[in-house]
C-alpha cells in the first residue's frame, strides 16, 4: 500500500486525477496503453543487422542514422544470460562506418578510408577496459585501437547552486516559489555590468574584410571593457584580459582604462576566425530602436546601459556540434504543462528515459585537436514547455526538441526557435515548421529553445522580431514569479551578408528578451533566439588554443568569472565539457581542417 501511494503522489505531478483513474483502470482490467518502449523506437531511420553464433549467442548491431553514421547500438545475449549486454558506440572522425562481419559473427569490421580493421566486442578485455573508464568518471572506452569508443554512464559535473535547487524541487513542495524568492531577493541585478561609454570624435567605421558586421549605433563611441575576458587586437597592438575579479560586484568601481569601439569588432589571440565585440542598448541606432515598436517594449533604464558582450564565430572555416549533458535536457513531462496536455505517465514521446543510449556530456577525446571553443546551451526540461499562451495547448505543451548525432531525442515541435545542422555541414536557424520533419532524416543535431527574439529581415534590411519577444507568459521567457523579466541571459543568432556566415553568442548582463532583440537588430542577425539564464554557469562560454604536440590546453572565458565553474588538480586547470563530464548540454565550435 505504501509502494502504491507513493507512486500515485508522483504520478499526481504530471497527469490528472481522471488520467490517473484510466491508467489504474487499464492496469485492473489487464489492458496495458501502447506508449514507446524505448528511445529507439523514435528513430525511424535506423538500420538494423542481426547474426547469431554457433553457441545460439544473439547479436544484433544498429546503426542509429546511417545518413549520419556516428552512433550505434551493438546488443547481444548469451543463451546462459537472462538479459543481453548492450554498447553504445561512437565513432570519433567522420566517413567512418562499421558493421557485422558475416564470416565471425561475433566481430565488427570498421572501414575508414585507409583500412579495413576488424575487432571483437564479446570478450572479457572489453568489460574491462570499461570498468576502468568508469573508475575515473570518463565516459568514453576506447577500443579497437582507437577506432571506436563505448560510451558509459558517468555523473555529470553540477554547481552548488544547481544542486540545491534541483534537491529542493524533489523534496520540498512549493520550491519553485522558494527558488523565485531568493532569486528576486539575492540575485536580482547580480551580474549586471554598466560600462560607461563617450562619443569618439572624428572616428570612422570601417568594415574590414573577413570580420562580421559592426552594429549600428548612434554614433561612433568607445566603450570599457571591463569584465572580458577574451584577449584581441586593436589597432595591430595584442590587449590582454585585466585580471579576473573573483565575483562581478556591481558596486565596485569599473576599470574605465580598457576600452574598445562599441559595436566594433576586434580580432581574438586564440583563434583568427573568432571575434568579440561589446555594446549596451543605449548606443543603439535610433532606427532600429523605433522599429516595430508593436512587437517589442520599451526597454528600462537599467537594461538600457546594461553592457552585453559578444562573441563571433566564422562559419567557412569553423564548424558546431551539439551535445547532450549527462542529465539534461531530459525525457519526462515538463512540470509546467497543463493537466489536459498530458496523455501518458512518461512523457510526451511516451519515454522517460534515453537507455539504452547514453550522453556523455562531454567532448569526445578524439575531437580536442580540433577545438575552438565551448558553450552551454538551453533550458533544462522542466522549463522547456509553455504554461501560458497558445503554444501551451497545442503539441502536448511545445516541449523543447533536440537531436544529436542524428538520433532523436525529443520531437521537435513547430513554432519553435530551432538551430540544426544537416549532413552538408549548412547551419540554419529558423522557427521550426511541420514541413521541416522532411529535413529530419538528414540532421546532424538541432536544439530547440522557445520562440525567436529575430525571425526574419525586411527589405530595408532591419532585423525583425519575433511576435513574442514582448509577451512574458506566451513567449515563455522565465524570469520571476513576480514576472521580473530582467536577468542575466544568453542568447545565439545567425549574422549573413553575401557568403559569410557569423554565428554570434551574446551574454547580456542584465536586460530583458525586449533588450535582446534591439541588440540582435543592431548586429544585423537574420535569426535569433535565447539560449540560458540566471548564473554564469548557465551562460558559460570558453576559448580554448590547443597545443598540438602535447594537447595541453589554455582557456579564456567570455566573461571574467566564468573561470570558476572549471576544476583545478593541483596547478593543472580542467575544462568544463573538455576534461570532465557536465550535467547539461552544450555546443561545441571546432575546426574544420
Amino acid at each position: 500500500m505504501r509502494f502504491f501511494i507513493r507512486y500515485k503522489n508522483n504520478l499526481s505531478r504530471y497527469i490528472s486525477k481522471n488520467q490517473l483513474l484510466l491508467f489504474l483502470g487499464f492496469m485492473l482490467l489487464g489492458i496495458k496503453p501502447v506508449y514507446s518502449k524505448n528511445i529507439l523506437d523514435l528513430q525511424k531511420y535506423k538500420t538494423q543487422e542481426k547474426q547469431v553464433l554457433k553457441d545460439n549467442t544473439k547479436i544484433e548491431l544498429i546503426n542509429l542514422n546511417p545518413n549520419v553514421g556516428f552512433w550505434y547500438l551493438y546488443k547481444y545475449r548469451k543463451p546462459s544470460q537472462s538479459s543481453g549486454i548492450s554498447y553504445h558506440l561512437e565513432l570519433p572522425y567522420p566517413d567512418m562506418k562499421i558493421s557485422l562481419d558475416k564470416k565471425d559473427p561475433g566481430s565488427i569490421i570498421i572501414e575508414t578510408k585507409q583500412d579495413t580493421y576488424l575487432c571483437s566486442l564479446i570478450d572479457t578485455s572489453i568489460i574491462e577496459l570499461i570498468s576502468k573508464s568508469n573508475k575515473t568518471n570518463n565516459p568514453y572506452t576506447s577500443i579497437c585501437e582507437g577506432r571506436v569508443y563505448i560510451i558509459t554512464k558517468t555523473s555529470g559535473r553540477e554547481s552548488t547552486k544547481e544542486y540545491v535547487v534541483d534537491f529542493l524541487r524533489r523534496n520540498i513542495w512549493g520550491a519553485d516559489t522558494i527558488a523565485a524568492f531568493v532569486k528576486d531577493v539575492f540575485f536580482f541585478d547580480k551580474y549586471l555590468v554598466g560600462s560607461k561609454s563617450s562619443t569618439l570624435s572624428g572616428k570612422k567605421t570601417n568594415h574590414k574584410k573577413g570580420f562580421p558586421l559592426s552594429a549600428k549605433t548612434q554614433e561612433i563611441s568607445d566603450i570599457a571593457t571591463d569584465y572580458l575576458g577574451i584577449s584581441y587586437y586593436k589597432d595591430g597592438e595584442l590587449w590582454h584580459p585585466t585580471p579576473p575579479k573573483e565575483d562581478i560586484d556591481p558596486e565596485r568601481e569599473p576599470d574605465d582604462s580598457r576600452t574598445v569601439q562599441a559595436g566594433q569588432w576586434y580580432q581574438t589571440e586564440y583563434d583568427p576566425h573568432v571575434f568579440v565585440s561589446v555594446m549596451k542598448p543605449s548606443l543603439i541606432q535610433e532606427s532600429i530602436l523605433k522599429s516595430y515598436p508593436k512587437l517589442v517594449n520599451a526597454l528600462d533604464p537599467v537594461e538600457n546601459e546594461a553592457t552585453s558582450y559578444f562573441i563571433a564565430f566564422d562559419l567557412k572555416t569553423l564548424n558546431i556540434n551539439f551535445k547532450l549533458g549527462t542529465d539534461h535536457p531530459s525525457a519526462e513531462w515538463s512540470t509546467r504543462v497543463q493537466e489536459s496536455m498530458i496523455d501518458n505517465p512518461k512523457g510526451p514521446d511516451g519515454i522517460d528515459s534515453f537507455l539504452p543510449l547514453i550522453s556523455s556530456g562531454k567532448v569526445n577525446p578524439a575531437m580536442l585537436s580540433y577545438m575552438v571553443a565551448t558553450f552551454t546551451g538551453g533550458f533544462k526540461r522542466n522549463h522547456s514547455a509553455f504554461m501560458w499562451g497558445a503554444l501551451a495547448t497545442k503539441n502536448k505543451g511545445s516541449h523543447y526538441g533536440f537531436m544529436q548525432e542524428g538520433v532523436l531525442f525529443s520531437t521537435l515541435n513547430p513554432e519553435l526557435a530551432t538551430i540544426y545542422m544537416d549532413t552538408s555541414g549548412d547551419v540554419r536557424m529558423s522557427t521550426w515548421t511541420k514541413d521541416d520533419d522532411k529535413l529530419i532524416p538528414k540532421l546532424k543535431f538541432a536544439r530547440q529553445n522557445g520562440v525567436s527574439l529575430i525571425e526574419s529581415v525586411d527589405s530595408s534590411g532591419i532585423p525583425i522580431p519575433g511576435k513574442y519577444v514582448k509577451y512574458w507568459g506566451a513567449g515563455n521567457w522565465s524570469g520571476s514569479e513576480q514576472k521580473k523579466q530582467r536577468a542575466l541571459r544568453a542568447g545565439i543568432c545567425l549574422q549573413e551578408t553575401g557568403s559569410s556566415k557569423f554565428l554570434i553568442y551574446g551574454y547580456f548582463s542584465s536586460v530583458t528578451p525586449n533588450a535582446m532583440a534591439r541588440l540582435f537588430q543592431a548586429y544585423g542577425c537574420k535569426y535569433a533566439m535565447h539560449l540560458d539564464m540566471n548564473a554564469l554557469e548557465h551562460t558559460y562560454l570558453a576559448l580554448y588554443k590547443i597545443d598540438p604536440k602535447s594537447n595541453s590546453v589554455s582557456i579564456e572565458h567570455l566573461v571574467q568569472g566564468m573561470e570558476v565553474l572549471d576544476k583545478k588538480n593541483k596547478d593543472t586547470i580542467i575544462p568544463r565539457f573538455l576534461g570532465m563530464s557536465d550535467n547539461r548540454d552544450f555546443f561545441t565550435i571546432t575546426r574544420k581542417d
